[in-house]
C-alpha cells in the first residue's frame, strides 16, 4: 500500500536528515582547531546546499507567461484613409468610400485629395440616379440624387432631376420645392424655370406656370419647352 511519508508526523526526507547533520556537526565542532575537522566540515556543508537545493518546490513545469502588451495600432493618415476610399469607390461602396473621405477632412479639412474623392463619389450618385430615372426605378433614382445634394448641397442638376422625378410621381409640392432650390442656386437654369413652370401648371397655378415659363424665355428667347407650355397656357 502507499504511504504518503510527508503526512507521517515526525517524518523527515533524506535531504532533511542530511541538513540537520551538517548543522549538528557545525554545532559540535564549531570551536574545532583541528585542521581535519575544519575540512570535512566544510566538505560537508556543499551537502548541505544541496539538500537546500532539492528540498525548494519544484517550479512550474508550465509557467505562464507574462503577457506581451499589444502595440498601438498605427495611427492614420488622411491619405491612408482617402486610398482606402477610393478601393471602395472602385467596388462601388459609395457610402463607405464617402465615410473615409470625411474621415480624412476631419485630419485635415483642407485635404484636397478627400474633396476630389467627395466629387468623384457625388458624380457616381448622380450617374446612378440617371440610370435609374431610365428604367423608372424612381424610390432609387431618388435615393441616389438625394446622396448626391447631401455631398454638394448646391448641386442644381440633382435637385432638378429630384423634381422632375416628383412631377412624374405626381407629387407636386415636393416637385417645386426641389425646383426652387435649383432655381434658387443658379437663377440661369432654364431647365428647372421650365420644369417648376410644369409643376404649377398640373396644379392648376396658370399664373404661378406662366411666370416661371418667362423666367425661362428671358434666359433664352427661343427655349422651346418653356415657348410650347406658354402657348399651351394662352388657350
Amino acid at each position: 500500500m502507499y504511504t504518503d511519508w510527508a503526512q507521517v508526523p515526525g517524518y523527515k526526507s533524506k535531504y532533511q536528515l542530511v541538513i540537520d547533520t551538517v548543522e549538528d556537526a557545525n554545532m559540535k565542532y564549531v570551536d574545532s582547531s583541528d585542521p581535519r575537522n575544519r575540512g570535512w566540515l566544510s566538505r560537508i556543508q556543499e551537502l548541505k546546499e544541496v539538500a537546500i537545493q532539492n528540498l525548494k518546490p519544484s517550479p512550474n513545469p508550465n509557467p505562464i507567461p507574462n503577457p506581451v502588451p499589444l502595440p498601438d495600432p498605427p495611427t492614420l493618415r488622411e491619405e491612408d484613409f482617402v486610398d482606402q476610399g477610393y478601393i471602395h469607390l472602385g467596388r462601388g461602396e459609395l457610402e463607405i468610400g464617402e465615410k473615409k473621405a470625411r474621415q480624412a477632412l476631419d485630419i485635415n479639412p483642407d485635404y484636397q485629395r478627400a474633396h476630389q474623392l467627395l466629387s468623384e463619389i457625388k458624380e457616381t450618385y448622380y450617374g446612378r440616379g440617371w440610370t435609374f430615372f431610365d428604367e423608372e426605378l424612381y424610390a432609387k433614382a431618388i435615393d441616389a440624387f438625394k446622396n448626391a445634394t447631401n455631398i454638394d448641397p448646391k448641386f442644381k442638376d440633382a435637385h432638378c432631376h429630384l423634381g422632375v422625378i416628383y412631377i412624374e410621381q405626381q407629387r407636386y409640392t415636393k416637385a417645386i420645392k426641389a425646383l426652387e432650390k435649383a432655381v434658387e442656386i443658379d437663377q440661369g437654369f432654364k431647365e428647372a424655370h421650365f420644369n417648376l413652370a410644369l409643376a404649377y401648371l398640373r396644379l392648376g397655378k396658370f399664373e404661378f406656370a406662366k411666370n416661371a415659363a418667362n423666367k425661362a424665355l428671358k434666359i433664352d428667347p427661343n427655349y422651346e419647352p418653356a415657348l410650347i407650355l406658354i402657348d399651351f397656357i394662352a388657350n
